[in-house]
Formats: C-alpha cells, sequence, structure tokens
C-alpha cells in the first residue's frame, strides 16, 4: 500500500502546486474544472497502482505454488464522482486543499486493496 500511497500524495502535490483559488472563476473549483483536473489523473493513478498489484500478486501466487493469475479490478467511477462532486462543492477552494489531498490519498490506497481482494 505504500506505493499506492506515494502515488496519492504525488497526485495531491501536482494539484497543490499547479491549482490555486487565484485561477479559478470566483476562487471556486466548478464541477467541470474538477472532473477535467482530477479524471485522467486519478485513472492514470488506478492503472498505476493495479499494475503493481498484479505484479505482487502474481509474484505471491507463484511463491505459493499456486497457477492463479491476478485479477484487475474494475475502475470505480463512483469513487472519482465523489471526489470530484466533493472538491466543487466547496464555497471556495482554499477550504478543501487539506481534505482533498487526503481523499486522494485514501482512493489510491483503496484502489491498491480492492485489487488485493478480487
Amino acid at each position: 500500500m505504500e506505493y499506492a500511497d506515494v502515488l496519492g500524495e504525488c497526485l495531491s502535490n501536482a494539484i497543490k502546486n499547479n491549482v490555486s483559488g487565484s485561477m479559478l472563476p470566483d476562487g471556486k473549483m466548478y464541477y467541470n474544472i474538477a472532473k477535467t483536473i482530477s479524471e485522467p489523473m486519478l485513472k492514470k493513478n488506478y492503472e498505476k497502482v493495479v499494475e503493481q498489484c498484479a505484479i505482487c500478486q502474481n509474484n505471491m501466487n507463484a511463491n505459493a505454488k499456486l497457477g492463479l493469475k491476478a485479477v484487475k479490478a474494475k475502475y470505480n467511477n463512483e469513487r472519482t464522482e465523489g471526489i470530484v462532486k466533493y472538491i466543487s462543492d466547496a464555497e471556495m477552494y482554499k477550504c478543501i486543499r487539506t481534505e482533498k489531498r487526503l481523499s486522494y490519498r485514501r482512493l489510491s490506497r483503496i484502489q491498491g486493496m480492492l485489487y488485493l481482494t478480487v
């Protein structure tokens, strides 16, 4: 899960360092902006996490002499949608920067756990 945490932290930092309230209309992160920024990055993050989970799961299976291949969990659009709505519902963007950071890290971790439980 450390890998997922690190990726989630990188995602948070990328947005934190490149998006500020002053560059947003009225200092707000509107839904369409949040979706345009977050969705592609969350999907890429998911791909990286499940790829590493597959490698780990396949290695564990091989070490246990199991002839099973890792199965990729489905991408959870509802979780992404929840983060986008959360970001866009805040009155001012600066109010949610810390909480959003935690959301990206949490989603990365959840993506890894979903993969390992399939």
